[in-house]
């Protein structure tokens, strides 16, 4: 018997069982605006598992092979700048990080499914991947997965029929549900119709609070959900640790059709450098609420916004930091020096007039080693930088030639 691992892909947080017809996973749904798009042979996936004998399994975390799949995205936004991906269906009785196979007497037991990312790291059920980071201007993504059978504890029996030995496992359908969560820039969320008020957001000190100005265009109520992280996620990002002093109130709330409501960021005061900005991630998320038409799934939106906290007294202006920046070309690659006290965002950068993803940040007085035209003698880098107020600076350009 075949098994073959069926998901539907759509931008959710929560959703109704999603139903098969016919081998196949429907799903419903715009994606417009600075999300992405599923391109064509995403929208449902089969991954055949193959035959796998009993004997593999003599321990829990005994595991199959690798198999591959991926899903394509295309047609994405020009600020859409990362994604995540959760998956989420029954859980297995004794690894609630693995999904279960179909009850059943001719199924296995013993045995559930693993999910990985592209790096072989197990994705637990229900909990987010790692960020797959969208360069600026990026307009497609292939995002790699593997699944594969692992042992959870339990006795390893094989279904039935039973095959003469060695024995082999039968393979189960599952039906999978893909979430897919989006980090924008400029915040409009697609169909959700809730929109913040920035592209990024500037906690000066000693003021008494930040406002982050949350509005719902839509008809639909939206249950908004707010963290406040450490910066990490951007490349090139100081490491500060799991530092996260602010508050954000309400951190949870409804917000009712064509409402608007203000989420109040508050530092806590826990000592941050007095010389130089520090950064963090302003998370917000946008849940459904009620239940999902039969056959539809319900899109939740998240986003990662900057949050910058920012000295009294630093000097330079903040706006033209990028133009500061200072390039070499070592056998590694380009170097980048940011002589001055703020974190300067590179946009739409260019080595060699090749796009690079993942540009990220440069952090005050901060080196950075990248591995751009590495191996090259000399580097032509062209990069723009965003400001505080959203906007796309004019691009700036710099001809390297390497230190041997």
């Amino acid at each position: 018997m075949r098994n073959d691992i069926l998901y539907g892909i759509g931008m959710l947080l929560a959703a109704s069982g999603v139903q098969a017809h016919d081998g196949r996973v429907y799903v419903s749904g715009t994606i417009t605006d600075n999300t992405c798009s599923l391109s064509p042979g995403s929208e449902n996936i089969n991954v055949a598992m193959g035959a796998v004998s009993q004997r593999q399994f003599y321990r829990a975390g005994d595991g199959s092979a690798w198999q591959p799949f991926a899903i394509d995205l295309q047609n994405c936004g020009s600020t859409a700048s990362g994604v995540t991906v959760s998956f989420s269906g029954a859980a297995d009785s004794r690894n609630t990080d693995l999904l279960a196979l179909t009850a059943g007497e001719s199924d296995a037991s013993g045995i559930g499914i693993a999910l990985y990312d592209q790096n072989k790291t197990l994705i637990p059920l229900g909990q987010e991947s790692d960020v797959v980071t969208l360069s600026p201007g990026q307009a497609s993504a292939h995002l790699q997965f593997y699944a594969r059978y692992l042992a959870d504890g339990g006795a390893v029996t094989p279904g039935t029929p039973m095959p003469p030995q060695p024995s082999f496992l039968p393979m189960n359908k599952l039906f999978l549900r893909c979430a897919i969560y989006w980090c924008l820039l400029p915040i409009s969320w697609a169909q959700a119709g809730v929109v913040i008020g920035g592209t990024r957001f500037i906690y000066h000190a000693g003021a008494p609070a930040l406002s982050v100005p949350v509005s719902n265009h839509s008809e639909a109520s939206w249950l908004i959900d707010t963290h406040i992280l450490p910066g990490g996620r951007w490349p090139g990002t100081k490491n500060e640790g799991n530092i996260t002093p602010f508050v954000v109130t309400p951190p949870l709330f409804m917000l009712s059709a064509r409402q608007e409501n203000t989420l109040r960021v508050v530092y806590t005061g826990e000592p941050l450098p007095a010389d130089r900005e520090s950064l963090f991630t302003l998370s917000i998320a946008a849940i459904p609420s009620g239940k999902p038409e039969a056959n539809r799934v319900q899109m939740a939106f998240r986003s990662a916004l900057k949050l910058l906290y920012r000295p009294e007294g630093l000097a330079g202006n903040p706006q033209q930091a990028y133009r500061h920046l200072i390039w070499s070309l070592t056998p590694d690659g380009a170097t980048v020096r940011n002589p001055t006290p703020y974190y300067v965002t590179l946009f739409l950068l260019r080595a060699n007039e090749r796009a690079q993803d993942n540009a990220g940040v440069v952090a005050p007085f901060a080196t950075r080693q990248t591995d751009w035209c590495r191996h090259t003698v000399r580097c032509t880098v062209r990069w723009q930088s965003i400001n505080d107020y959203g906007r796309v600076m004019p691009a700036q350009t710099v001809d390297l030639t390497r230190i041997h």
